[in-house]
């Protein structure tokens, strides 16, 4: 079993794209990751780049997506051995 840490941006992306994750990954995130979620996703609506009903979508694939939280002894050590998945974006200056 591969295990991989992901943050809010890498969780987002992977809701936008309706993504499966094969059996054989793992997930695991850092316990602030529900919260960090819920407040972007709650700030687009608010500013208007993105509609309620699509951020309930993505809110509930996210509440779906199988994640281990990196709050608890038992994954605080082992996460070193994880490798990181995240998405990057080009970001113009």
């Amino acid at each position: 079993m591969t295990r991989f840490v992901i943050g809010p941006a890498t969780a987002l992306h992977l809701a936008q794209l309706d993504a499966r994750i094969p059996a054989k990954h793992q997930l695991l995130a850092p316990t602030l990751i529900r919260s960090q979620l819920l407040a972007h996703l709650y700030g687009l609506v608010r500013r208007g780049e993105l509609d309620s009903q699509t951020a309930e979508r993505r809110l509930d694939y996210l509440r779906g997506l199988r994640l281990r939280l990196l709050g608890d002894r038992a994954t605080a050590v082992p996460v070193f051995n994880c490798r990181p998945l995240c998405c990057s974006r080009s970001r113009e200056a």
